[in-house]
């Protein structure tokens, strides 16, 4: 048993997993930052969650490096239907493919929160498909998941890099594109302007008109920071604000939705999402709240409701 004290100032490296001196296994859900805590939080295999200073004595039970300790994990769910395990941010996802194999649901945000619901429920009910894959990942139930896995990886790039290739596999058609439609959802340089260091310092990059931060692949994958104009946030902390220090898809989408609204632009001429995406490609240094109502402006009559209204009335 260990009874290291630890403390959360970015010093610390805190297990993966840990055994309390009652015999609970623990498994990190965050690492204190994500859910505005000081201290990382740990659930065990019935779904109740506790901070590490509650645990007095514990013993690690499992590295990272251990071969069932990987982040994501990938099967067949159904016919080509695939299923990624997210263990660290404790969600799943499903990705379906058209006729041709292209995965057409990275854009799309589908993860679904494992909640202490939902390991309750998969532990006490039986006959379900999707229980399996939380008993395997979420509590110490073991199963025969590791005959069906198809891939796993920390890298969530090289899950779908493999996810692309395993539907060109199945489906493959030598007209379709299979090198570039995923390329946006890439983490990688092409894609992002600026950093985000480990402490949550922000490293703005020049770009057009200002210095920002921008990740084009969290924007497409709906998931994550994906804009921090010039004058917004230079660290972000516990306390920042969504839509405040810094945007995501959903607060850019949310205050086009509330623009629109508001000046009564038809959506069936110009939709909120593409309405959004011109706004993410085009911020350059100013706030979405500054641009959202000058492209707004910009748009000719026959965008408004008020302009089908008048032609009614002639």
């Amino acid at each position: 048993m260990n009874n290291k004290t630890y403390k959360y100032d970015g010093t610390d490296t805190f297990p993966k997993k840990i055994k309390t001196s009652d015999g609970y296994i623990l498994k990190k859900v965050n690492d204190g930052f994500e859910k505005n805590a000081f201290l990382p939080e740990y659930m065990n295999e019935r779904g109740d969650f506790c901070l590490i200073p509650d645990v007095e004595k514990y013993e690690v039970v499992e590295k990272y490096e251990a071969v069932k300790d990987y982040r994501f994990y990938i099967y067949d769910f159904l016919i080509g239907k695939l299923i990624t395990i997210d263990t660290e941010k404790n969600r799943t996802r499903l990705d379906e493919k058209n006729i041709y194999g292209q995965y057409y649901t990275f854009g799309k945000n589908t993860w679904k929160k494992v909640t202490k619901a939902t390991i309750n429920r998969a532990i006490i009910r039986s006959g379900y498909v999707y229980d399996k894959y939380i008993k395997e990942h979420f509590t110490t139930q073991e199963t025969e998941l590791a005959k069906q896995l198809l891939f796993k990886s920390n890298d969530y790039n090289e899950c779908i890099k493999f996810i692309v290739e395993y539907g060109k596999s199945n489906e493959y058609s030598k007209d379709t594109d299979y090198t570039k439609y995923f390329q946006k959802y890439l983490d990688i340089p092409e894609n992002r302007i600026g950093e985000i260091l480990e402490d949550g310092t922000v490293k703005k990059e020049y770009f057009r008109q200002g210095n920002v931060y921008k990740n084009f692949a969290n924007f497409y994958r709906k998931d994550g920071i994906c804009y921090i104009s010039e004058y917004q946030a230079e660290k972000i902390t516990s306390k920042s604000k969504e839509g405040q220090d810094y945007e995501t898809y959903q607060s850019i989408y949310n205050k086009v939705k509330e623009a629109f609204e508001s000046e009564k632009v038809n959506q069936e001429k110009y939709s909120i999402e593409d309405f959004t995406e011109t706004i993410m490609n085009d911020l350059d240094w100013q706030y979405a709240d500054t641009l959202i109502p000058e492209y707004i402006e910009a748009l000719d009559d026959e965008y408004f409701l008020d302009y089908e209204e008048d032609l009614e009335k002639e």
